[in-house]
């Protein structure tokens, strides 16, 4: 059997990590209808989104002859039902929205006689937040390379303005890369990587005023993700600063969730991303990857 579940994305739930071969999230607008006497149609009034849900497949194949998922069906699969048979809440890692409090609604099994290495689950969370959480998405934790999409997005917005007198902006993602390879030697560029993202900072809220002197209401959105960037920017730089210390590096010999890397290398989750931007990307991180840590 060829070895492909290194390549999948990854599920945890309380800790344990398997390969997943399908994925949906989902949740549903609560709506509800008034109907006024003698009036067609409905008043339709929205109540709030419902609790996010999420359900993977889960193949659980003993035959793996190597990676680290070489006992799926034999160890891994007891455990992860027990996991699923506990009702209280637990941590969840989604390969994309990051961890969540949760609880397992569904965990199902059928045999199937073509797998005879094991068999294949599908199992669904809910998200369970705590009494009085306001948001049902985690806040984003961006790095340089996090926000490369978005300064790419701006810069192909404000290629098509007309500057006229004013001279056009540099290419912010451009920049922002230039930043991100100088990351991976912050030991010995800090002072020039502080000025770059001043640079880039200085470089949006001039974009900022050149929009608001042009005066057309339809770069509005254009000035909003200028600023959104520039605030972006402005963290990660904030971030780095709060990293006192040596620098040691780290390669890994596991694969492990952000958080339990973190926890692992005895730093916060923030200053472990300012450091290694390359890695917030997703909330795994994969086996000989090498790592940057600041040790006091």
């Amino acid at each position: 059997m060829v070895d492909v579940l290194q390549q999948l994305q990854r599920l945890s739930w309380r800790d344990i990590e398997v390969p997943i071969t399908s994925r949906n999230v989902s949740f549903d607008q609560d709506q509800t209808a008034h109907k006024l006497v003698y009036r067609d149609n409905h008043l339709i009034e929205a109540l709030g989104a419902g609790n996010l849900r999420f359900k993977y497949g889960v193949p659980m194949r003993q035959d793996i002859a190597r990676g680290p998922y070489k006992n799926l069906f034999v160890v891994v699969l007891p455990a992860l039902l027990r996991a699923c048979r506990d009702r209280s809440a637990g941590p969840l890692v989604d390969p994309i929205y990051g961890a969540f409090r949760a609880k397992c609604v569904t965990f199902s099994d059928t045999l199937d006689m073509n797998r005879r290495d094991g068999t294949d689950i599908e199992v669904e969370f809910i998200h369970a937040p705590e009494l009085g959480a306001t948001d049902a998405l985690p806040e984003q934790i961006s790095g340089i390379s996090a926000l490369g999409n978005e300064a790419g997005a701006l810069d192909a917005a404000l290629a098509k303005i007309e500057w006229g007198q004013e001279p056009p902006p540099e290419p912010f993602a451009d920049l922002l890369g230039q930043i991100d390879g100088m990351l991976r030697q912050l030991d010995r560029y800090q002072n020039k990587i502080a000025a770059a993202l001043d640079r880039v900072a200085f470089g949006l809220e001039k974009v900022e005023a050149s929009l608001t002197k042009l005066g057309d209401p339809k770069n509005a959105p254009i000035t909003r993700s200028a600023r959104r960037l520039r605030g972006s920017v402005r963290r990660v730089k904030e971030a780095l600063n709060a990293t006192p210390g040596k620098l040691q590096e780290y390669v890994l010999q596991t694969s492990m969730t952000l958080a339990t890397l973190a926890q692992t290398v005895g730093v916060d989750l923030e200053d472990l991303l300012a450091l290694n931007a390359s890695i917030a990307k997703t909330p795994f991180v994969l086996a000989g990857t090498r790592i940057t840590v600041a040790k006091g």
